[in-house]
C-alpha cells in the first residue's frame, strides 16, 4: 500500500475528473481476461528454482560473501534446502502450476483468468487542491531560485563516494529510499555537479500525470512506495515532464493536485 502524487491537467471540473479517474479504479470489474498464461507460470517456476539453486550454490562456496551480497535469506534458504516441499513446487513446474491454479479460475487452455481492472491505478484518492499551470510555473521559478543542494549532495556522497554518516537517523535513511545504485547514478550523471544541476533545472512535481488522453507515469507504484520504473525510466520522465505536461497548456489551464492510494 502506498501514497503517490498525481497532477490532473486539462479538466474543467471535478465531474470531468471523476469520469476519467473511474477508468483507473482498482475496484472496477471488467470482463474476464487472461491474467497470466500457463506458459508464463511454468517459466516463473523454472526461473525461481534456478535462482534459488544459484543462491544455495553461492552459499556453499562462500557463506560470508553470499550473506553480504544477498542478505540472511540466503542462509535460511541453504539451511532449509532439503525440507520436503521447500523447493519442490518450483523444481517440478507441473506441480507448481497445479498449486498455483488451485484457488483460481482458468480458461480451457489453462491460462489464469481475472476480472480485476488491468488499468488500475488507485483504490481511493483525494483532491488536495486546485491550481493553474501559470501558478505551477511560478512555483517552479521560485523553487529553482531557492534550490537547496544539501539533500542531493548527501545522497551523492553516500551512494557514489561511499561517505557514510556516523549515525544514520530516520531522516537520512529516508533520503536514500529508492535511490539508484552507484553504477546507475554514474551512468545517468557523470558528476555530482551534473546530478545537482539536473534536479535543479528539471521539474517533476508529481509521480503521475492524468490528461484527457490518458495516464502517464514512469512505472507502476506498488507497496511501500516502490515502483516498477528503472532508474533510466525515472530519469526520462523527469527530464521530459515540463516539456510534455506543462508547456503545452495555457497558463489559465486548470490543475487538480491529487493524493492517490494504491
Amino acid at each position: 500500500m502506498s501514497h503517490y502524487s498525481l497532477y490532473a491537467i486539462g479538466f474543467e471540473n471535478e465531474e470531468e475528473l471523476e469520469k476519467m479517474m473511474s477508468i483507473y479504479n482498482e475496484s472496477r470489474k471488467v470482463k474476464p481476461h487472461i491474467d497470466i498464461t500457463k506458459e508464463e507460470i511454468y517459466e516463473n517456476a523454472q526461473a525461481f528454482y534456478q535462482e534459488k539453486c544459484k543462491l544455495i550454490e553461492a552459499y556453499e562456496k562462500d557463506p560470508e560473501k553470499a550473506v553480504a551480497e544477498h542478505g540472511e535469506r540466503v542462509k535460511d534458504l541453504y539451511e532449509n534446502r532439503n525440507i520436503d516441499g521447500y523447493l519442490g513446487y518450483y523444481k517440478n513446474p507441473e506441480d507448481f502450476y497445479k498449486h498455483y491454479i488451485s484457488y483460481r479460475k482458468v480458461d480451457r487452455k489453462g491460462n489464469v483468468l481475472s476480472m480485476s481492472n488491468p488499468e488500475a491505478k488507485w483504490d481511493y484518492y483525494g483532491v488536495e487542491k486546485e491550481t493553474t499551470i501559470g501558478k505551477i510555473k511560478e512555483e517552479f521559478r521560485k523553487e529553482r531560485e531557492n534550490f537547496d543542494t544539501s539533500r542531493l549532495e548527501y545522497i551523492w556522497n553516500v551512494v557514489v563516494n561511499g561517505i557514510k554518516p556516523e549515525k544514520m537517523d530516520p531522516d537520512h535513511f529516508m533520503l536514500l529510499w529508492g535511490v539508484p545504485s552507484k553504477e546507475e547514478m554514474l551512468k545517468l550523471y557523470k558528476s555530482k555537479e551534473e546530478y545537482i544541476s539536473f534536479h535543479r533545472d528539471t521539474f517533476c512535481p508529481s509521480y503521475s500525470v492524468l490528461l484527457p488522453e490518458g495516464w502517464f507515469e514512469p512505472g507502476t507504484v506498488g507497496s511501500f512506495g516502490l515502483s516498477t520504473a528503472s532508474a533510466e525510466e525515472e530519469y526520462e520522465f523527469r527530464k521530459n515532464y515540463y516539456k510534455e505536461f506543462i508547456e503545452p497548456f495555457h497558463d489559465d489551464a486548470n490543475v487538480f493536485v491529487i493524493d492517490c492510494h494504491i
